[in-house]
């Protein structure tokens, strides 16, 4: 009898020590998650700053010259800062310095879609299908 106490007392030692250790591992797993959503938070911001700076950089460049690609890049900026609409009257002010800029066009499509106005998208996509099979750019 004496024996089965000792090994009862050896197990629940052991099981408690496991359990100690998983407590431990778990404790420092969830330090390191809480730092890796923390570094991926950080990683958002400067990306975020970093397209906020280029838009500043864009904007103080070109002021409001006539850059058809000076306004697709705004745009693109905007887009990825989930100004849709901004997005939108960018590629709509380099289609109007560049009626045949077909990037512009195809840009604005996706924008439009993005934004749920697929009559917009579409028109715009038959419009670059029709220029580009037919050489012709002229819209009337």
């Amino acid at each position: 009898m004496r024996l089965s106490v000792i090994f009862g007392t050896m197990t629940t030692i052991a099981l408690l020590f496991t359990s100690s250790i998983a407590s431990n591992n778990n404790a420092n797993a969830a330090p390191n998650q809480t730092a890796r959503i923390r570094n991926s938070d950080r990683l958002a911001q400067n990306s975020q700053q970093q397209a906020d700076n280029l838009l500043t950089a864009g904007n103080q460049k070109f002021g409001t010259r006539n850059y058809a690609e000076a306004y697709l890049n705004r745009g693109l900026a905007l887009a990825n800062l989930d100004d849709n609409r901004g997005a939108i009257a960018d590629y709509n002010l380099a289609i109007n310095v560049n009626p045949n800029y077909y990037l512009a066009y195809n840009n604005r499509a996706w924008t439009k879609s993005v934004l749920g106005d697929p009559k917009g998208a579409v028109a715009d996509y038959d419009y670059l299908r029709y220029a580009t099979r037919t050489g012709n750019r002229d819209r009337s």
